[in-house]
């Protein structure tokens, strides 16, 4: 096995090692308020903020889920999304959830609220997201395809000020 592909094989556990982890603690310490996340074999894509002390779930049942490190309990549940969620993000400050999925949208929630704030246009869905470290803006990339249906490998950006815009 190449190098490579042994180090996707050892991200690909870790990561299903950390969702595993997430959900047996939601069984022990959340007592029913994760009936969709424990009750249903489903995906969940997790994140975690520790500055604002929370972490986030996407999941296949098209619900974002906001948690509380400390108590481990639900604050809030997302159910904007049509389609299954793939992937969450923290804005850097923790005020902002994006959400990513199959819909042709991406999802931009109050974490306070769980109020939508925005959303932006994303034509074929999107699979991954990213906000910058100290500034908001948001990176994102989805399944677009070019003129021949081959995988485009496009990366959008939103939230970058224009040039008229710096002070």
């Amino acid at each position: 096995m190449s190098k490579r592909a042994q180090t996707l094989q050892q991200q690909t556990r870790m990561h299903q090692v950390v969702i595993t982890v997430l959900v047996q603690v939601c069984r022990v310490s959340v007592r029913g308020t994760a009936r969709l996340l424990v009750g249903c074999q489903i995906p969940i894509h997790p994140i975690i903020n520790i500055p604002c002390r929370k972490f986030a779930t996407g999941a296949a049942d098209a619900t974002a889920t906001i948690w509380d490190i400390d108590e481990l309990i639900c604050v809030r549940t997302i159910t904007t999304c049509e389609w299954p969620i793939r992937t969450v993000g923290f804005s850097h400050d923790g005020k902002l959830l994006a959400t990513g999925s199959d819909d042709p949208f991406i999802f931009i929630h109050s974490v306070d609220t769980g109020e939508k704030i925005h959303q932006i246009s994303a034509e074929s869905g999107a699979f991954t997201l990213a906000w910058h470290p100290s500034q908001m803006v948001l990176a994102y990339a989805g399944d677009e395809k070019d003129r021949e249906h081959r995988a485009a490998g496009l990366i959008s950006l939103f939230g970058v000020p224009s040039s008229g815009d710096h002070a």
